[in-house]
């Protein structure tokens, strides 16, 4: 994702129904109260997220894959 000073970019954990407690991260480190499905970014950085995944999914992981990366948008 770019990013341009100021704005807003909402993320979707994009999860299966029935995924629970969800944490954001940046940089590798817990965002306070970021626990939403969604989460609306203002600065750049690599999010992450962990979530409780469904009782009969058991046999997948905790923690979700695939950062992403919002990087500042050069002025033109």
């Amino acid at each position: 994702y770019k990013y341009c000073v100021g704005s807003q970019i909402e993320i979707d954990a994009l999860a299966d129904a029935g995924y629970s407690n969800y944490q954001w991260y940046r940089n590798g480190v817990l965002i306070t109260g970021a626990t939403s499905q969604s989460y609306k970014i203002t600065s750049i950085g690599s999010y992450t997220f962990t979530a409780d995944i469904p009782v009969e999914n058991s046999s997948c992981s905790g923690s979700l894959c695939c950062p992403i990366v919002v990087e500042y948008y050069p002025a033109v």
